[in-house]
């Protein structure tokens, strides 16, 4: 299994790097919300602000960081990947837990997309069926661990652009068959701030 972590600030990365050695994993770069524009990602089509409401800098760029870890799965050589944001209170030792997390979606839907892992509000889309201890997500808000496969990515790229919510609600409401959310939290999140609310 391929492991990702997303961060932007040198601080929070070497933190998690401590945090999940020997685990072998690959960091990509998040996208920092201080160096984007309106008017460039309006026009490039990457951006189109709700006449009720317009995201901050900081929930674009986190976005974006999600978006590019969608690619190297779809790209990559694993059938699914886990996904961490630099925040996830994430150990090496959890490992067999995400794997028999999987194995169990696994076997009751061949055809999962993903299974989240890390999430802070916890709301269910009544009468889908999950297995024990799993639901099926609506509107989740928190994405700091989360297992995607490789059709899982690609099926959230392609319709990824333009952005017009918030990466955790993107993915949790996405109107599709095999999204799952377990109900325990494999792991919590560290108190650094976000860079979320704090990039308008």
């Amino acid at each position: 299994m391929q492991v990702y972590g997303i961060s932007i600030r040198s601080s929070r990365l070497k933190a998690f790097v401590e945090r999940v050695r020997p685990l072998d994993f690959t960091i990509v770069d998040g996208v920092n919300g201080e160096k984007l524009s309106y008017k460039s990602m309006e026009g490039d089509h990457v951006y189109k602000a709700l006449p009720y409401y317009r995201l901050s800098r900081g929930t674009i760029g986190c976005y974006l960081s999600h978006r590019s870890v969608w690619e190297h799965v779809a790209k990559g050589n694993s059938d699914y990947a886990l996904v961490l944001e630099d925040d996830a209170d994430f150990k090496a030792s959890y490992i067999p837990t995400v794997e028999s997390i999987v194995k169990e979606i696994q076997d009751f839907d061949s055809r999962w997309n993903f299974i989240v892992m890390g999430q802070t509000t916890k709301l269910a889309i009544r009468g889908r069926e999950a297995p024990r201890g799993f639901f099926v997500p609506s509107r989740s808000m928190g994405l700091h661990a989360y297992v995607l496969s490789k059709r899982g990515a690609e099926m959230l790229l392609s319709n990824a652009l333009p952005i017009q919510e918030a990466v955790d609600v993107f993915v949790t409401a996405f109107p599709c068959n095999g999204k799952y959310a377990t109900v325990k939290n494999i792991c919590g999140t560290l108190n650094f701030g976000s860079d979320v609310e704090h990039i308008q």
